[in-house]
């Protein structure tokens, strides 16, 4: 069963992928995911793109990152390997039940019952709990202007989750199987029905009555965006910048189930594999005042995914590209920018049912060594309660024209993520 798993994780990564959150970039990761009006030439894409029209001192720039996040507060990867040993070890010892003659009922009934009160306990530690994978791995290349900046964007992102699922229903026909078990074990001549009872209960080296899964959903999004942004001069708002993205996107959802009684449980990728093609836009506007010591103070507004989609995989999930809105401030000097974000709406996870719903509140700050290093730190908090506090910490390095940088968040084993790019810029 954890051979699957790792399987579709393995399918998911070759795709390149995507998370829990959206940031990707190193710099707005290691500021805790802040960038919607602080961002500059090395994450303009990935943040706002109006800011390509707000970035003077730049020409040219090219940047290719790739990010990885990781989740597993239920410890999933350590619990599913006693989950496979022990229904193995149900299933076998329920095969010695069925197939022992009077001699040796009593002692098969208790080896069977102590089995699947471990396969039970094993059920509840993985019940409801979830493991989800991300990666990312694409780039840009903007060519940021005053009258008309402009931008080539390709990625390709995926988000994996592993859920078990285990109802009520079927705890009732493990109590029911248990209860049998127990008293067969007791005195199988006495408790002759329900050694029946319990023999009709087991199908296979399983219970037939109970039907627990693991579910394996992941999303891979190929996207290709071209972006466009303008300054503009207006007498009542000043200068502003605006920006828009069209992108198209190649989703290829991925829907498996397999049994969690089975420790030899198999699925069949291609019947699982599903493709659609989408269609959406992002939407950003900008806005810099300087004040009488030169300092900017920068206000931004983002919408991406504008136009709404939701993806039905093979098995009938929902995998939702939904609109996310999200503002910011900034303030920035010669060696110093601060900045916060705010998601106005609550996120949709975008596998539905292994993900949650989320509403950050991003802060970070960045402190620049006279343009050849920075180092970054930041904070995310979940105004919705499903995610942990995530702190991270970056830095940056430019060698004239050529810059990389490299960012880490971690709250222990409810979340952990790291960023690397490198690119170009003059």
């Amino acid at each position: 069963m954890k051979k699957n798993i790792l399987m579709v994780s393995l399918l998911s990564a070759m795709s390149s992928s995507y998370a829990l959150d959206n940031t990707v970039d190193p710099r707005s990761l290691a500021m805790g995911g802040a960038g919607v009006a602080g961002a500059n030439g090395y994450n303009v894409l990935f943040q706002n793109p109006a800011v390509l029209s707000g970035l003077p001192n730049e020409k040219f720039t090219a940047q290719s990152p790739f990010a990885m996040r990781a989740s597993d507060e239920g410890d999933f990867a350590n619990n599913v390997d006693a989950l496979n040993l022990s229904a193995t070890a149900m299933s076998n010892a329920f095969n010695a039940f069925s197939a022992a003659g009077p001699a040796q009922k009593q002692s098969t009934a208790i080896a069977a019952g102590n089995a699947l009160i471990k396969f039970n306990g094993d059920l509840g530690n993985l019940s409801n709990k979830a493991l989800a994978v991300s990666l990312y791995g694409g780039g840009f290349a903007a060519i940021p202007r005053t009258n008309l900046g402009y931008a080539f964007k390709f990625d390709a992102r995926s988000e994996l989750g592993t859920v078990l699922s285990y109802s009520a229903a079927d705890q009732a026909a493990v109590n029911s199987l248990g209860a049998d078990l127990k008293l067969c074990g007791a005195d199988p001549l006495g408790n002759q029905a329900n050694c029946n009872n319990a023999n009709t209960q087991m199908n296979g080296g399983t219970i037939a009555a109970a039907n627990p899964t693991v579910n394996v959903r992941a999303a891979v999004v190929q996207d290709f965006g071209l972006s466009l942004a303008r300054h503009i001069e207006t007498e009542q708002m000043g200068g502003f910048e605006i920006g828009i993205t069209p992108k198209f996107l190649r989703v290829g959802t991925i829907d498996v189930a397999s049994s969690a009684q089975s420790g030899n449980a198999k699925t069949t990728m291609p019947s699982g594999l599903k493709y659609e093609n989408a269609f959406t836009i992002d939407l950003g506007a900008s806005k810099t005042v300087v004040n009488a010591k030169g300092h900017d103070m920068k206000m931004g507004v983002v919408v991406k995914n504008l136009i709404p989609k939701t993806l039905k995989t093979t098995l009938n999930n929902n995998i939702e590209i939904a609109p996310q809105l999200t503002t910011g401030v900034a303030y920035g000097t010669p060696w110093f920018t601060g900045a916060v974000d705010l998601d106005v709406m609550k996120n949709k996870a975008l596998i539905t049912g292994l993900t949650k719903e989320s509403q950050f509140l991003r802060m970070g700050a960045e402190f620049d060594a006279k343009g050849w290093a920075q180092l970054r730190v930041g904070y995310r908090h979940d105004l919705a309660g499903n995610y942990a506090g995530l702190p991270s910490l970056g830095l940056g390095l430019n060698l004239k024209i050529v810059n990389m940088d490299l960012s880490v968040a971690s709250a222990g084993k409810k979340e952990l993520a790291a960023a690397l790019q490198f690119g170009t810029h003059f």
